[in-house]
């Protein structure tokens, strides 16, 4: 993938918890450092810590409020378009 292309990986597709995709993704030198954002339903407070502690940058839990989800990725993914809106996201 070249420099400002961006690839989704979803967890249940991969047949791997999301915690265990992001020791995997820090394990190896080519992914170190990508952000990682949950997009979840867990919600509990012990689920919260631990994708935190794996190292996600964002633990968002659903429901959600498409705009406000959009400015957090904003704040992790910089390189997000303004133009884009958060209709696209719902």
């Amino acid at each position: 993938m070249g420099e400002g292309e961006h690839r989704t990986l979803r967890p249940h597709r991969l047949r791997t918890s999301g915690l265990a995709l992001v020791s995997n993704i820090e394990r190896e030198q080519a992914t170190q450092g990508t952000p990682v954002i949950f997009l979840t339903a867990k919600d509990t407070p012990k689920d919260v810590i631990a994708g935190i502690k794996a190292g996600a940058r964002l633990y968002p839990t659903k429901p959600f409020r498409p705009d406000e989800l959009l400015e957090r990725v904003r704040q992790v993914l910089p390189a997000v378009p303004d133009s884009r809106s958060s209709a696209q996201l719902a």
